[in-house]
């Protein structure tokens, strides 16, 4: 029994790899900015006149921005390097077909419901239309 090509799923080579989370680094960097203006603040002595609120404030403008910066810079170049070390893959295709009387099918009993979604298959309570 020779398998045909017919029969077997169509293929691609891929090229797979982690990605870093861009969002989490820009997060990081911004939590590391405040952080270190908050750390100069106490560390220098507050003139009396401006008080520690605005000068805090102050810094807080600048060093969050640059925080974010150099964690974008920083997530840009483990991207980079990720991208360098991705491994080559096979992937198979695969095509799912639903006929008319399969749509028609009762909700799987073990699967969990979507938020709002009724049993029956009805609309949620406060959503019906009006007659």
């Amino acid at each position: 029994m020779n398998a045909e090509p017919e029969d077997l799923p169509p293929t691609d080579e891929v090229r797979v790899r982690r990605a870093p989370r861009i969002g989490m680094f820009l997060i990081a960097g911004a939590i590391v900015g405040a952080i270190v203006a908050f750390i100069l603040t106490v560390a220098f002595p507050i003139d009396e006149n401006v008080g520690f609120g605005p000068t805090l404030g102050l810094l807080l403008v600048y060093g969050v921005p640059i925080g974010v910066g150099v964690a974008a810079v920083i997530a840009v170049i483990v991207d980079w390097s990720s991208s360098r070390r991705a491994a080559p893959a096979i992937a198979e295709r695969e095509e799912t077909r639903l006929s008319e009387s399969d749509s028609q099918l009762e909700p799987d009993p073990q699967r969990p419901n979507a938020p709002g979604e009724r049993l029956d298959g009805g609309m949620p309570e406060g959503d019906q239309p009006n007659a």
